[in-house]
């Protein structure tokens, strides 16, 4: 499996977020919107340990009922810096992050 997806990144950091109205129905779900609570782990995934993560994370959030789900997204080098506790995150068009049996 290659680690890199199609931004081109080969890391990963995973944010456990809240939603609002959105009801997610499946794993594959990606929120339209979320605010950042926390990062799920203090480092960068690859591709495979982020998709890992947030298929077990969101497999049991939806089972329980909670209102938080993890996402991945690609790190990058910008100026702005990495997303912080309570940054709105617009999670459109990116990479589904599940855990697929073998």
């Amino acid at each position: 499996m290659n680690d890199r997806n199609r931004f081109g990144a080969e890391r990963f950091r995973v944010w456990i977020a809240v939603y609002g109205d959105w009801q997610p129905g499946h794993l594959r779900d990606i929120p339209p919107r979320a605010t950042a609570l926390e990062p799920a782990e203090p480092r960068t995934m690859t591709a495979r340990q982020a998709r890992r993560y947030v298929g077990a994370f969101n497999r049991v959030a939806l089972a329980r009922g909670k209102k938080v789900w993890a996402v991945a997204l690609p790190v990058t080098v910008s100026y702005g810096g990495d997303a912080q506790a309570g940054t709105p995150l617009v999670l459109t068009d990116l990479p589904q992050f599940v855990d697929h049996p073998e």
